[in-house]
């Protein structure tokens, strides 16, 4: 292990139900197709026990420490390790100690709740299904709610699994510089990721309320930072054109016009006078509607900037459907 390093962590956090087990072992793949010397921690196989005891995070720790000991003696020097809220600060604080002088990664997956909650049902088979559901729709709460910076945040929905641990794989960087691996493969997990070609992702939210009522309300700019906060935080008409203040500077946008189609469509003038453009939809589906935005990989844009890009745009989503069911 090279000493003045230390292992490198990568967290992969995200709700229950959102696929993080399963981007983990594709993310071992991957690593293992270019010969990139690693180990895997799926951290709900560390503290299985019944009854709880009051000490259970001394417990994990402890279970933690000592498979990372074994894997450290075998010369691995990267970690993958899964769990919901890993990307904690009070999680980290302890998951330190049972891997000194580890630096670590933050990826935290994201899915549309009615994509993360098909994929519960589909899993849970048995008596807990409802507790279950009722867990991963208060983490998915917490977690739209957090938006460090130091967590990346990386889109699961309508996408392979392997597309997702490309993704997490170009935010950590792993593959890129040899270190660790074994043989003359090293980079070939890397090289993968890195010739992506550019592409466009279809992000989805059904919301149950119907779509007029939809459209109505994320067609009015002045609701933007209700939904949308990432674009910006306020907004102000001038001379029949809407502006958003963001933290780069003011930001013109415009919808098309108003029709009976639901389309959504609209165009972001950044303060550099370029443009884009913005395809979304609201469909009808029965009683309910389905929101798409199209994501388009800007040029130049790498790996891990487009996949956060996607997954903010989801979080947006997701709000939307939150505040029109509640009747925002």
């Amino acid at each position: 292990m090279d000493a003045a390093r230390g292992p490198r962590v990568l967290v992969i956090s995200g709700a229950a139900g959102v696929g993080k087990s399963t981007t983990a072992f594709e993310v071992s793949a991957l690593l293992s197709d270019g010969d990139v010397g690693h180990g895997l921690i799926d951290t709900d196989e560390l503290d299985r026990i019944f009854p709880v005891p009051p000490d259970l995070a001394a417990l994990t720790e402890r279970n933690l420490r000592g498979v990372w000991e074994g894997l450290r003696e075998r010369g691995v020097e990267r970690l993958i390790l899964v769990g919901v809220h890993f990307d904690r600060a009070a999680e980290l604080e302890w998951v330190a100690r049972a891997v000194p002088g580890a630096t670590f990664t933050l990826v935290r997956l994201v899915a549309s709740e009615r994509t993360t909650l098909d994929r519960v049902r589909r899993r849970e088979l048995g008596s807990g299904l409802e507790a279950q559901l009722t867990r991963t729709r208060l983490q998915m709460q917490e977690q739209a709610a957090d938006r460090r910076t130091e967590v990346h945040v990386v889109a699961a929905d309508g996408r392979t699994v392997t597309e997702v641990a490309r993704d997490v794989l170009a935010v950590a960087g792993w593959g890129a510089d040899g270190a660790g691996a074994r043989g003359s493969g090293a980079g070939r997990a890397y090289a993968t990721i890195a010739s992506m070609p550019p592409e466009s992702r279809h992000l989805t939210e059904s919301i149950e309320r119907p779509a007029a009522e939809v459209y109505d309300f994320a067609a009015n700019p002045a609701n933007l930072p209700r939904w949308a906060p990432g674009l910006g935080t306020s907004v102000e008409q001038i001379d029949g054109r809407w502006f958003v203040e963001t933290a780069s500077g003011r930001v013109g946008f415009a919808f098309v016009e108003r029709n009976d189609f639901g389309v959504l469509d609209h165009e972001v003038t950044l303060p550099s006078g370029d443009v884009v453009y913005n395809p979304m939809r609201v469909v009808p589906y029965g009683d309910g509607c389905e929101v798409v935005f199209t994501v388009r990989r800007l040029p130049g844009m790498s790996e891990a900037d487009f996949a956060r890009d996607c997954a903010l745009v989801q979080a947006d989503l997701t709000r939307l459907k939150r505040g029109v069911e509640a009747g925002a």
